[in-house]
């Protein structure tokens, strides 16, 4: 029996768990914030979903992209109540090249987190 050992890459009979949600918008205003509506849905149900298998206080987190400004949001489920961060987020232009190296210093510690749940 061959048991696996890393999170790299999952076998047939591992679970996958939603950690990590993108909502892809054309770049509108309006659209943004239906952008970021739909994504704190994905990030509420996901944060129920894990706690529903046990795993509670591990963040999901929530990509909303609208042309070439970013957002980073994240839920977790604590004590029974979902503690969205979907308020006063950085918001990243990565047309700027210290904003686009700032956006994407975040991704390896989002992986971080999403492999600790492994």
């Amino acid at each position: 029996m061959n048991m696996k050992t890393s999170c790299d890459e999952p076998g047939r009979q591992d679970l996958l768990l939603p950690v990590l949600f993108a909502q892809y918008k054309k770049r509108d205003h309006p659209t943004i914030s239906t952008a970021m509506i739909q994504t704190r849905i994905s990030l509420v149900s996901a944060a129920t979903i894990l706690s529903e298998l046990g795993i509670t206080n591990q963040p999901v987190f929530g990509l909303v992209v609208d042309g070439t400004l970013d957002i980073v949001m994240m839920a977790r489920k604590a004590n029974d109540q979902i503690h969205a961060m979907d308020h006063n987020v950085r918001l990243y232009d990565i047309r700027d090249p210290l904003q686009a190296l700032e956006f994407v210093s975040i991704l390896p510690r989002v992986m971080a987190w999403a492999s600790a749940v492994c």
